[in-house]
């Protein structure tokens, strides 16, 4: 069955209409996915051993065709794994294993993943982060920071050791250099400057939080969380020596992992799939949701949504249509219409027509034709669009925006007075 669930959510006031599709899903008997990376038409899963005798600790998947998954190989290396989270970087995955440490499996043939080495750690490694040549990794449990040199990634060399600074039982690291963000098991939320990688230092912190965190990302001055009190909590970090909590958005959710995707950010969770809109950081609004599976972790390319959970993998699709009151005929072509009104001060709606679904990025340019904005990047269904853009931190001036959908490209100009 292609079509299998379907959700419509509408925003208030925004003109705007999500739809969360859930297009493919496989079960996974005996596994109990925790990560997942996509890389190049392959979903790499990092599972734990459930109750079934069953020590697979990757499973992977060619997802070419996004209706018919195909697993193509599993791998295990100890007795007893426990994969966690997982990130894949060219030819190397490399797996949190709860039990033993950093596996790192070379997967330059996906179809044949074969264990190169371990990183061996104690019992409570939950998560990873890479940044170039360097692993973030930290033990919950054991409260270290490890930062790990995989320039080759067959000998890593770990760079710091815990024993030297501890910040709790670190649940998830994002790093955006010189910065490395932590949440805890215990409800605190740190910044650590890691211009140095053999001295890491504490900038900031925030305690006392009667929660456990599950997962954290950053994107500019906004630190977003998932924790068992609230289903998203957003932290201002302009100021990283300051953390300051701006909102969270409680419910009866369970939540665990996070993506951010443009302006929207996907939390993966307990019996449910939620996406929120964070154009407005500090009043995130529920875009779209689904509900019936356990998601765990959840990974976003071009608007295709892949998801693992309880002995689950699933794939979404995500549009985003402007709402069009009237009921129009549908477009006989690709067209890119004029801005209204424009020129304008603070607010400007871009419409576009698409004759066929597909992949539409829609970005704005400045005169010395830098990107400045990518206003849309990802699948969305034929029809009118309609993109309603904020102009707030850009000067006036005069400013291009550009659509491509598959071998159409065409610009236009826009001028914003303020």
């Amino acid at each position: 069955m292609r079509k299998l669930v379907f959700f419509l959510f509408l925003l208030a006031n925004a003109g705007l209409c999500q739809e969360l599709e859930l297009i493919s899903m496989i079960e996974l008997p005996g596994n109990y996915a925790r990560g997942i990376d996509v890389q190049d038409g392959f979903a790499y899963l990092s599972c734990e051993q459930s109750y079934a005798d069953n020590d697979t600790i990757l499973m992977i998947f060619d997802v070419s065709d996004i209706y018919t998954p195909v697993l193509v190989s599993t791998s295990d290396t100890t007795e007893n794994n426990y994969g966690q989270d997982i990130v894949v970087v060219e030819d190397y995955a490399y797996v949190a294993d709860n039990y033993s440490g950093i596996q790192i499996f070379n997967v330059s043939s996906p179809t044949e993943p074969r264990p190169i080495t371990i990183v061996p750690m104690s019992i409570g490694l939950h998560t990873i982060f890479i940044d170039g040549d360097l692993l973030y990794t930290a033990k919950c449990g054991a409260g270290g920071l490890y930062i790990i040199d995989i320039v080759d990634p067959e000998n890593p060399i770990i760079l710091s050791h815990p024993d030297d600074y501890e910040y709790g039982d670190i649940e998830s690291i994002y790093v955006e250099f010189p910065y490395a963000h932590f949440v805890t098991l215990f409800g605190s939320f740190t910044v650590v400057n890691i211009a140095d990688p053999y001295n890491p230092l504490i900038v900031g912190s925030l305690f006392g939080w009667p929660t456990r965190f599950f997962d954290v990302i950053v994107d500019g001055d906004y630190a977003y969380t998932s924790h068992d009190y609230s289903v998203l909590e957003i932290f201002d970090i302009s100021d990283p020596t300051e953390p300051t909590s701006i909102t969270e958005f409680s419910n009866n959710w369970l939540s665990s992992r996070l993506f951010k995707h443009n302006q929207y950010l996907f939390v993966a969770g307990s019996n449910h799939l939620t996406v929120f809109d964070v154009s407005d950081p500090s009043n995130p609004v529920v875009a779209a949701q689904s509900e019936g599976i356990n998601h765990v972790d959840v990974e976003v390319i071009d608007g295709i949504v892949y998801t693992c959970g309880t002995q689950y993998f699933a794939i979404y699709s995500f549009t985003t249509t402007g709402i069009n009151e009237n009921d129009q005929p549908m477009p006989s072509r690709i067209e890119l219409l004029s801005n209204y009104p424009n020129p304008f001060n603070a607010n400007t709606t871009i419409t576009f027509r698409l004759n066929e679904k597909g992949f539409a990025n829609l970005s704005m340019y400045d005169l010395r034709g830098d990107k400045i904005r990518t206003l849309l990047d990802e699948f969305i269904q034929a029809g009118n669009h309609d993109i309603y853009f904020n102009a707030a931190g850009l000067a006036s001036g005069v400013y291009y925006y550009k659509l491509q959908a598959g071998d159409y490209t065409e610009s236009k100009s826009m001028v914003l007075l303020k």
